[in-house]
């Protein structure tokens, strides 16, 4: 049997108050607050144009459909249901998930429909909406707002082939376990606030981050057609914060300010050059490194670390191709590398073939490059990213030498590196640390 709940003003509903297998009509004016469990095997139906707000445990067995009006789960409620439907009808409905333990679990779909109408989810500061199913859009215009809260996809799509969601504004909070944005349209994060990548991510399409926005991998992301900065900021979650090996397989594009913080992890960049210096000047990538270091402040936009180890000089982001480290063939933080792949890691500096610690094979690059005026790049010595390998860079490499711990993790499978210049690297080591030493160079 159907119960119908009929409300036409304000109230707030306690104790025993049950609604089974029915539906609640909130009329226009009215914002009843409902601190009651209901249950149901039929599911729940939200009628009328006024405000209905759930402040405690739901559960029903059947969908949740919003037809009109809008609906609050809030104060730490939860909602479960089979799917969910926003919207059914030609009047406009709106379902907000909000605060701290607020919960709306969707075990299959959760559609955005609306003939000539709009429907819109919200997700707030510490709401989480869950679903099995994919979010779809249909007629009418369709929002989709996470703002402080928690979306988990959970291997699902968004707006899928034909079923698009209009607006979609990822502008805080964690989004998780993402198949598909909009049949490959990408993710945008355009507004302040952090966005917190979780799970994991298969989405296609461009990434771009725009207007002061931060988004934050936490997992890594390997897919996508390229990861755009343009006046936003990305960052690699350090290992303090997740205890993954994080690395981010991506082209990458620079369109104006902004920043790739790869904290104390790894970034493999696909599409662009590792770069040369023209003088002082690199190009590339490297530029990108030479800027966001910014004489040692790592405080400039481009590729920076945010590690304060490196502010001392003892760590950097090195950076080399596939070919170069004899990664290529093989794997670097467990991803597959090509020869043509751009690798950059948080590592010390002096570790010019990125293999995580100070070694002879790295004095070999040094000494045999210190006399070759067409060499640069960091592989090649120039740890300090000044253009030129020279007595600063050879008193980085000894002093970190000495100073340096445990190797930095490589989670690395290569094929035989290429050979290193210079013969034996034993020999190169002690004759280089001997003669730069007298020479009296400095740290830059």
């Amino acid at each position: 049997m159907t119960t119908t709940l009929f409300v036409r003003v304000p109230g707030v509903f306690d104790g025993t108050l049950q609604v089974r297998d029915g539906e609640i009509i909130v009329a226009s004016g009215a914002s009843p607050n409902i601190n009651v469990h209901l249950v149901g095997t039929s599911g729940l139906r939200k009628l009328g144009l006024g405000a209905l707000t759930l402040n405690v445990e739901n559960t029903v067995q059947g969908g949740a459909l919003i037809d009109a009006g809008s609906l609050t789960i809030n104060n730490g409620a939860t909602l479960s249901s089979t799917f969910g439907l926003i919207a059914t009808l030609s009047q406009s409905a709106v379902v907000t998930v909000n605060g701290a333990g607020s919960l709306w679990s969707v075990a299959g779909g959760l559609q955005l429909s609306g003939d000539n109408a709009s429907s819109t989810l919200n997700i707030l500061a510490g709401g989480t909406v869950s679903v099995g199913g994919d979010i779809t859009g249909s007629l009418g215009s369709t929002t989709l707002t996470l703002d402080g809260g928690t979306l988990d996809m959970h291997n699902h799509s968004i707006g899928p082939l034909g079923q698009a969601i209009d607006n979609r504004n990822f502008r805080s909070g964690t989004l998780k376990n993402v198949q598909q944005i909009n049949n490959g349209a990408g993710l945008n994060k355009t507004t302040a606030g952090t966005l917190t990548m979780d799970g994991t991510n298969t989405y296609t399409g461009p990434t771009t981050t725009r207007d002061g926005g931060l988004l934050v991998f936490k997992t890594s992301y390997l897919t996508g057609t390229g990861l755009n900065i343009s006046g936003g900021s990305v960052q690699i979650a350090p290992s303090a914060v997740t205890p993954n090996n994080v690395v981010l397989k991506t082209p990458v594009f620079f369109n104006s300010t902004g920043k790739i913080d790869v904290t104390d992890n790894k970034l493999i960049v696909t599409n662009s050059f590792i770069g040369t210096a023209s003088g002082a000047v690199y190009s590339g990538l490297s530029r990108q490194i030479q800027t966001g270091r910014n004489d040692g402040a790592w405080s400039g936009d481009g590729i920076v670390t945010s590690i304060p180890a490196a502010q001392t000089e003892l760590t950097t982001l090195g950076i080399a191709t596939g070919a170069q480290t004899g990664y290529a063939g093989g794997t670097f933080g467990g991803v597959s590398v090509a020869a043509t792949d751009t690798l950059i890691m948080y590592t010390y500096s002096g570790d010019a073939n990125l293999d995580g610690t100070i070694n002879p094979d790295d004095y070999a690059n040094i000494s045999f490059n210190d006399n070759n005026p067409s060499a640069s790049g960091y592989y090649n010595g120039d740890f300090n990213y000044d253009g030129d390998i020279n007595a600063d860079d050879f008193a980085l490499i000894d002093f970190n030498f000495n100073a340096q711990g445990a190797p930095f993790p490589t989670g690395a499978a290569a094929f035989a590196a290429v050979p290193e210049p210079g013969g034996c690297a034993l020999v190169g080591l002690a004759f280089t640390i001997a003669r730069r030493r007298r020479a009296g160079g400095g740290i830059s």
